[in-house]
């Protein structure tokens, strides 16, 4: 078996965190968690979706001035549509945001197999926290919310074994032509049963996903990629910290960071959906 750059790259991080947290004797505490996801997210996680400009323009979306305007017009419209609407109805938007992401991930599989078992996959990555930490999810999403969400919790959690035995049938069917699916997969279980939500989360999120994202994308460090991927993470950075101030509350001050970053990662996820799942489609990366 021959192990890609994604692969390697994924099963190094996942190791690296898992001794790391043993070393830690499982002592970080959640505010300490919510510091390190804000800022891990924001360096490793955010710049993948801010390259969707250069995607978008490989794709032929637009070629004048004028298209390249109407893009970005659409794109921010969407982006402040999904925070007006978190506003309002921040339950009902996590659990979107959940379902639409377990799509969406799903993706980081696409060429492996079908649409049906890269969702089931999708699933699974974003459940097994929910049966293997569910008071920990509960209070997390209840800091992303500010509501008591157990019934979403007990849905997740239910979830979760249905999903890892369709995820074991689907490495199974896989294995022949890409036995890195198992080690993927026995990562990602490893992972969520050790580590709190919110670490199984960044890992999975920057470690896998944005990784693989780029590299389907063709995405070369070169000067402007950087430069691209750099002004649109920074902006996407300053909505965040906005959205923080705008929320601002002394007696939730820890809280505020996570429950803006997850507000923003929902907001710029539809768009990233949007032109990812919608004009992408198959990542050929995924299969090679």
């Amino acid at each position: 078996m021959i192990l890609r750059a994604d692969n390697i790259f994924f099963i190094f991080v996942g190791l690296v965190c898992l001794v790391a947290w043993a070393a830690v004797d499982l002592s970080l505490s959640f505010h300490s968690q919510i510091a390190l996801v804000v800022i891990v997210v924001a360096v490793f996680g955010l710049p993948h979706g801010a390259l969707d400009v250069v995607i978008s323009q490989r794709l032929g979306l637009f070629s004048t001035t004028r298209r390249l305007l109407g893009f970005h017009v659409f794109y921010l419209v969407l982006v402040a549509l999904v925070l007006v609407i978190w506003s309002f109805a921040p339950a009902w938007c996590l659990a979107g945001f959940l379902l639409i992401s377990s799509w969406h991930f799903g993706g980081d599989w696409c060429g492996v197999t079908n649409r049906a078992g890269c969702w089931i996959l999708g699933i699974m990555v974003l459940s097994l926290p929910a049966a293997f930490n569910a008071e920990q999810v509960v209070v997390l999403y209840s800091t992303i919310t500010g509501e008591s969400l157990h019934s979403l919790v007990a849905v997740q959690g239910m979830l979760a074994p249905i999903a890892l035995v369709g995820a074991v049938v689907v490495s199974s069917a896989a294995l022949g032509r890409n036995p890195h699916l198992v080690v993927e997969m026995v990562m990602i279980f490893t992972l969520a049963w050790t580590l709190p939500p919110l670490m199984y989360f960044t890992v999975y999120f920057c470690g896998l996903h944005s990784m693989r994202h780029l590299l389907s994308t063709g995405f070369l460090p070169n000067s402007r990629t950087v430069v691209v991927a750099s002004a649109y993470t920074l902006l996407a950075i300053a909505i965040g910290v906005a959205l923080a101030i705008s929320q601002w509350d002394a007696n939730e001050a820890l809280g505020i960071p996570l429950k803006a970053t997850f507000q923003l990662l929902a907001a710029l996820t539809v768009p990233h959906m949007i032109l990812i799942d919608g004009f992408v489609r198959d990542i050929p990366y995924a299969s090679e």
